[in-house]
């Protein structure tokens, strides 16, 4: 692993990203993981405008997590090019670049090891003021001093890779994640399915954190729930085989058609299909005893 030559060099004469929310332009882009594999995105253009919470969605495969792994430039394009704040992202510094994006991953890598051990991923050199204060911008600080050692800082608290282990529960995890990610305050937010195994009480704070810290930047997310989606988002882009089938306003959410106001519809139909399911039992068999239920 170690002598492996990797996929992405740094370029010969790198360039700095401006500061601030970038603009995100993507034209005529293909990607294939294999030489010989059937491309996940083919030709696809769009332009995210800066400061503008964007959603991808699509159904399963259509490459809405490829395109935001190349983004990051975490993999690399065959062809086409991606712009971020005007500058093709290929001419980048590297360093400058992991530092202008902040990603949040489906599963959010957390190391066995203190709160502030975990976030000094993100940035070494940051101050335990400053872990402190992103902490509690998301809402995860008081989990933290709850299981801190008695009378240390809750940036002491023990924190595992297992996510039914330590200080924070699974949605906590997630805002965790979104507080190790703003603390390079970067210019574009990347969130990979934010939602999943999140609970519907965890699903409104993590919302309103999302709103939030969105103002000063560029927000790109995919989730699988869309009334969570269509709640944050400015625009939506719908990818189908892999292109761009529709972009949608917010105005036209749930009025123009669209892939997105399909998908919208469909799991507003499965919700309640699953609530018909669920028995509802009578009231007089609530307040009856055993005996009674009988």
């Amino acid at each position: 692993v170690l002598e492996a030559e990797p996929e992405i060099k740094e370029p010969s004469k790198p360039q700095q990203l401006p500061q601030g929310p970038l603009t995100v332009e993507v034209e005529d882009l293909s990607y294939k993981p294999l030489p010989d594999a059937p491309p996940i995105l083919d030709n696809l253009s769009v332009a995210l405008g800066s400061g503008e919470i964007w959603g991808l969605v699509g159904r399963s495969g259509s490459g809405k997590s490829t395109l935001l792994n190349l983004v990051a430039r975490l993999r690399e394009y065959q062809s086409g090019t991606l712009r971020l704040g005007g500058l093709d992202i290929r001419n980048v510094a590297l360093g400058n670049l992991r530092r202008s994006i902040g990603m949040v991953s489906q599963f959010p890598l957390i190391i066995n090891d203190t709160a502030r051990a975990n976030l000094r991923l993100a940035r070494a050199d940051a101050t335990d003021q400053e872990l402190e204060a992103v902490c509690r911008s998301v809402g995860v600080w008081g989990a933290l001093e709850d299981s801190a050692p008695p009378g240390a800082s809750g940036l002491d608290a023990q924190l595992y890779t297992e996510s039914n282990k330590g200080a924070l529960s699974g949605g906590q995890r997630r805002l965790f994640a979104i507080a190790r990610a703003l603390l390079n305050e970067p210019g574009i937010l990347i969130l990979d399915e934010p939602t999943t195994g999140v609970d519907t009480l965890t699903r409104l704070p993590l919302e309103e954190v999302v709103r939030s810290h969105s103002k000063g930047r560029t927000v790109i997310m995919v989730d699988q729930d869309m009334g969570f989606v269509a709640a944050l988002a400015d625009k939506i882009a719908c990818l189908e085989g892999g292109r761009v089938a529709n972009i949608v306003e917010k105005a036209e959410f749930l009025t123009k058609p669209s892939l997105f106001l399909k998908l919208y519809q469909a799991s507003q139909r499965s919700n309640e299909t699953q609530m018909r399911a669920v028995p509802i039992l009578d009231v007089a068999d609530q307040k009856s005893g055993p005996a009674d239920s009988k």
